[in-house]
């Protein structure tokens, strides 16, 4: 009886054990293509490392104070000159900021880039670096950017190509190439110079969104006010001035802003003493002429609290007017097309209304958020179109506010110069000197009061300019922190991963795209038809191999094929047939061997052709074909007369015969079947050579007649399409005792040892040599 048990889960994981053996097997059979791989790439690796240009990561990092502590703190305070707190996103956009940037690529002159030619690659020149010097003589004449040239020293001389055209100059002498002129200088240190170098002009504003692109600046973590600026880049001297550069503009920027809002503070105090310093004066000089043309020295105790009323009302008033002259400025600055910049805090003319502190304070944030925002953003920008549409609401509500302001203020004066003139009308009813003297007096006192407050809100603004710090330091200067391009080790580790990884694919798709059977897993992962026997590839001749050659390895595949059939039948097999999927599988040379082995153990063997479309049997004998199968059973000749006796002892043999036009009927025929049970009883084991199953159904009538049913495959002939075949072929019972040989592996070449050649009876055995001298083959070798 057949074993039909389905393979178990441990089975399966058995499989995939032996599939990792068999790739590993079939890369140490190839270990030259491995080998070949592994050098391609790790040579590719050098070459890349080799002839890379390096890249060096450069950073540095910046303290942001998001409160001031400085010397100004307290007296910009009072003036709210500048904000107290910093909004680290809106720093961080201005670091990036295009106008910032720009500052950078203008004072670097970076829209200029200088390569030293080399044998395979280019080095940039930076600083230092750069043997010679250009001088440019109009720097903002690079109209035609991007353009490029080679420049070659020469003696005394230079020249320069520039699309394809050689003009050769001497040194020190102006150059005019696309409008742009400049004049070259080798540096007192450079003695000769013989490299090749290449100039690129770019434009400003393509130089500067590329660098946009390179700086990184974040901050370090969410808790901390720490931002670190890094840059990629080829130069290391170039990176480290480009990062000092920007930090430096950065906060000299920040110094500008609030020194310009101190000036504007201090411009507008200075409008205001102008007028308030010439009416002191005139006062204070009236005052001396009238004392020293009347000799009054004191007034008296009525004309004194006259005075001190009208006194109090002028400060008042002069107050007031101060108000107004703010307002007026106010409108100005408001009324006007295009309004920028900050405003003067009103605290400097000594308003503390809330609404209008208010108003400045946040007018003021705005149109620093839309500077930030600009510098990096077109006006088509949302934010910056949101930011504009934010001004102008702020704008349209604080004119309406200040003429509601200066318009009470104005009433507040005119009712302050309404209680002036009655005071003035009781001070007419004192004496004329002394009346004149309280004027005098008071006119004197009222600007002296004005104009020190005045000079104190200016030196207060004056402290607070003198002592501005930026909010933000230099923590750590630039540094190299890595060398970004080329990662020699991870090169090298990618190259060997990738070096192992081409021939294992190669592998893999070759095995993907492989419609034949590569090895017996190929058939015990699909079917569970037993491999009785694997038949090693035979390098001989003659295929009477266990005749000629019975020491052979394949001569001991077929002895280990005898000693599996019992694996099929509890009893021994008289009758076997073999049979093929297709031609060419070697189904013949199996049953030639099988009968010959069979023969050789002292059991009568006869061999039967009836493959009678393709007989082939008698070549290998070198008997005839004239008659047999063919004209026994159409009743010709008889069995005696068809069969023919072998040079091989036991062994007889029947041939297949003219080729009839009816192969099949004349199997289905009842001489058949009276040819079988005439053999059967004649012979010990009876060997039946079919024809192909899968092409015609023979086989299939033939197997009515056998005991079992071997079924031929051959290594990297036959199609994986057997496999589905042979189990339809089972499930369907179309053939009674199946078992599988598996033909045609070639032990010379390890791929038939490593993956491919183990099956039941053979492989582990074997190894290099095959079997250390247990055949034919190895005392050859």
């Amino acid at each position: 009886m057949v074993n039909n048990t389905s393979p178990s889960l441990n089975d399966s994981n058995s499989e995939d054990t032996i599939n990792i053996k068999q790739y590993l097997f079939r890369l140490l059979y190839n270990w030259y293509w491995l080998a070949l791989s592994l050098a391609i790439c790790l040579t590719y690796a050098f070459l890349s490392i080799r002839y890379t240009v390096p890249k060096y990561l450069v950073k540095s990092t910046l303290l942001i104070n998001e409160e001031n502590k400085d010397l100004s703190s307290a007296v910009s305070q009072s003036l709210d000159l500048f904000g107290s707190t910093v909004n680290i996103e809106n720093e961080l956009a201005i670091l990036k900021s295009y106008s910032l940037t720009r500052q950078v690529v203008d004072s670097l002159q970076l829209n200029v880039v200088i390569f030293q030619e080399g044998t395979i690659k280019n080095s940039e020149l930076y600083g230092s670096e750069i043997p010679f010097k250009i001088v440019f003589n109009n720097s903002d004449s690079v109209k035609n950017a991007p353009f490029n040239f080679k420049l070659r020293f020469i003696g005394d001389s230079i020249e320069i190509i520039h699309n394809e055209l050689l003009t050769r100059q001497p040194l020190n002498e102006i150059c005019t190439i696309n409008e742009f002129t400049f004049h070259i200088k080798l540096k007192a240190s450079e003695k000769t110079v013989t490299d090749i170098f290449e100039m690129r002009f770019n434009s400003a504003e393509s130089a500067t969104k590329n660098l946009m692109n390179e700086i990184k600046a974040n901050t370090i973590n969410l808790e901390t006010s720490i931002i670190e600026i890094s840059l990629e880049g080829t130069s290391v001297s170039k990176s480290i001035a480009i990062i000092n550069t920007l930090a430096t503009e950065y906060i000299q920027r920040e110094l500008n802003r609030k020194s310009q809002t101190a000036t504007k503070t201090i411009d507008f105090i200075d409008n205001q003493l102008e007028n308030v310093q010439e009416a002191l004066f005139s006062a204070e000089s009236q005052m001396e002429n009238f004392r020293s043309d009347n000799k009054i020295l004191d007034i008296s105790t009525e004309g004194l609290s006259i005075y001190q009323k009208l006194e109090s009302l002028e400060q008042e008033t002069s107050a007031v007017g101060l108000q107004i002259g703010y307002y007026e400025y106010l409108l100005d600055y408001l009324q006007s097309n295009n309004p920028d910049g900050s405003v003067v805090s009103p605290s400097t003319a000594g308003i503390a209304d809330p609404a209008i502190q208010a108003m400045v304070i946040s007018l003021n944030n705005l149109n620093n958020q839309l500077i930030i925002a600009s510098s990096s953003a077109s006006e088509l920008n949302p934010q910056v179109y949101s930011l504009r549409t934010q001004i102008k609401s702020v704008l349209r509500n604080m004119r309406e506010n200040v003429r509601n302001l200066k318009n009470t203020t104005e009433l507040r004066q005119e009712e302050l110069n309404f209680q002036i003139i009655e005071a003035e009308n009781e001070l007419n009813k004192l004496p004329n000197s002394e009346r004149k003297l309280l004027n005098i007096q008071r006119r004197f006192n009222l600007n002296d009061n004005l104009y020190v407050f005045l000079l104190e809100q200016k030196a207060e603004a004056g402290i607070a300019k003198a002592s501005t710090v930026a909010s933000a330091e230099i923590i750590d200067p630039p540094l190299v922190y890595d060398q970004t391009q080329p990662k020699s080790l991870r090169t090298y580790q990618i190259a060997f991963v990738l070096g192992l990884l081409f021939p294992i694919g190669f592998l893999f798709i070759k095995d993907y795209f492989t419609t034949t059977l590569q090895g017996v897993q190929d058939v015990e992962k699909q079917s569970v038809i037993p491999i009785l026997a694997n038949i090693p590839f035979s390098h001989y001749a003659s295929d009477l191999v266990l005749h000629d050659r019975p020491k052979s390895i394949v001569s001991e595949g077929f002895r280990t094929l005898r000693a599996s059939l019992s694996y099929l039948s509890e009893d021994v097999p008289q009758t076997i047939m073999l049979t093929s999927f297709a031609s060419g599988d070697g189904k013949t040379f199996c049953s030639i061997n099988m009968a010959i082995m069979m023969a050789k153990a002292n059991h009568r063997t006869i061999i039967i052709g009836l493959d009678m479309r393709k007989p082939k049997i008698f070549g290998s004998f070198n008997l005839s074909n004239e008659i047999g199968m063919s004209n026994l059973l159409t009743g010709k000749n008889s069995l005696t007369e068809v069969t023919q006796q072998t040079a091989i002892d036991n062994l007889d043999f029947i041939s297949a015969g003219p080729v009839p036009p009816n192969p099949n009927e004349l199997i289905l025929r009842n001489s058949f079947k009276e040819t079988m049970e005439v053999l059967k009883k004649s012979y010990d084991r009876i060997i039946i050579d079919c024809p192909p199953a899968a092409l015609v159904s023979d086989a299939f009538e033939i197997n009515k007649y056998t005991d079992i049913c071997l079924f031929v495959l051959r290594h990297q002939k036959t199609s994986k399409e057997a496999i589905k075949y042979l189990n339809d072929v089972k499930s369907k019972s179309l053939l009674k005792d199946i078992g599988l040989l598996y033909n045609g592996i070639d032990y010379k070449k390890k791929s038939g040892l490593y993956g491919y050649g183990y099956g039941y009876g053979y492989g582990y055995g074997y190894g290099y040599g095959y079997g250390g001298g247990y055949y034919e083959e190895d005392k050859k070798s």
